[in-house]
């Protein structure tokens, strides 16, 4: 039960980031940081052309980001689908400790030894 209210919080606050629409009720409609719209109701909804997901930003969780209110906002489904494939090709070749280490090992600023 904690931890459902816990993801509620998280959800609220960083929907509460985010930018009104002009003509539509802010407690349900906003854009995301992509300028996609998106519709609160339509939490974790791939289904839905509004739906949206928390994302690890600007630490991704895979490279060692926390779940801190301050490294999560709200994303259009897509877009954080888009970010964790394109992660996901760059983690496959990294070592246990570039991950840890950071986006350092994602851009090659150090070697792998």
């Amino acid at each position: 039960m904690a931890s459902m209210l816990l993801d509620y919080l998280r959800r609220v606050e960083a929907w509460s980031k985010l930018q009104h629409t002009a003509t539509l009720d802010p407690r349900e409609w906003r854009y995301d940081a992509h300028g996609r719209l998106i519709c609160f109701s339509h939490y974790g909804r791939r289904d839905s052309d509004v739906g949206w997901e928390l994302d690890h930003y600007p630490v991704p969780k895979a490279l060692g980001g926390t779940d801190d209110i301050s490294n999560i906002r709200a994303l259009h489904w897509r877009g954080n689908a888009t970010h964790g494939g394109l992660l996901g090709l760059g983690l496959a070749s990294l070592s246990k400790h570039e991950k840890q280490s950071g986006l350092g090992g994602l851009f090659g600023l150090y070697s792998s030894s």
